[in-house]
């Protein structure tokens, strides 16, 4: 009789009238059913759960924080072998370029002065060539 009471005075399509009726009919049925044992068992579970995932969270983010360490180790290593590698470099360079620039200054200076000196021997031996023909 109070079902049909409550069925007719209330708004069914109400959220809180069904959150009601569902605590009404648990508060009712406790004694007859395991859903005290079964929510209890829920929450165990949940809470098992939710420790588990807190456990592998915190493992990876340890391992997170170790990979992520070696991982810059091993960008220091490899940057100072990298300027090692460029200063390295850069003395084969200075000690092959220094010696070269000097031996390109040899070559233009040698160029020079026989420029200098083979203008005046073409002359000459242009003349002396005329000169031979005008007394044969």
């Amino acid at each position: 009789m109070a079902y049909g009471t409550i069925k007719h005075s209330c708004n069914l399509n109400s959220s809180n009238w069904l959150s009601g009726a569902i605590l009404a009919y648990e508060f009712i049925q406790k004694d007859h059913t395991n859903i005290t044992e079964r929510r209890n068992a829920e929450k165990g579970s949940i809470t098992k759960i939710r420790n588990d995932f807190q456990k592998y969270l915190s493992e990876s983010e340890q391992q997170l924080v170790t990979h992520l360490h070696k991982a810059n180790e091993n960008y220091a290593d490899h940057a100072k072998k990298i300027d090692e590698l460029k200063t390295e470099k850069e003395n084969l360079f200075t000690t092959w370029f220094d010696p070269a620039q000097k031996r390109v200054a040899e070559l233009e200076e040698t160029y020079k002065e026989k420029l200098k000196l083979e203008e005046p021997a073409k002359y000459w031996n242009d003349r002396a060539k005329k000169l031979n023909r005008l007394l044969t």
